[in-house]
């Protein structure tokens, strides 16, 4: 009974912590009606980022127009990836 207990307090914690914190679920975006229309700039257009960065922005019904200066532009910069082995071991 005092698992179950220690349980929901630590739940019920999280849940609190999470939301104060304006922690929203992948997927409910709000993006504001002055960026409905921007410019994509990346110094990589091929890369896996500015391809997974405008397929959202499409999926948000933004329109993505290249070369126009009187648009917000949105500039992504270097981006890597980094990988690396963790083995864990119980014995």
């Amino acid at each position: 009974m005092l698992i179950k207990r220690f349980v929901f307090a630590v739940m019920a914690l999280v849940i609190m912590t999470s939301a104060g914190c304006g922690f929203k679920l992948q997927g409910s975006y709000s993006i504001p009606s002055q960026l409905s229309h921007l410019s994509l700039d990346s110094q990589d257009q091929y890369s896996e980022l500015t391809r997974l960065v405008s397929e959202r922005l499409r999926l948000n019904s933004v329109t993505i127009e290249h070369n126009n200066s009187k648009l917000p532009v949105l500039n992504l910069l270097n981006d890597s990836l980094q990988r690396a082995t963790l083995s864990l071991y119980y014995g």
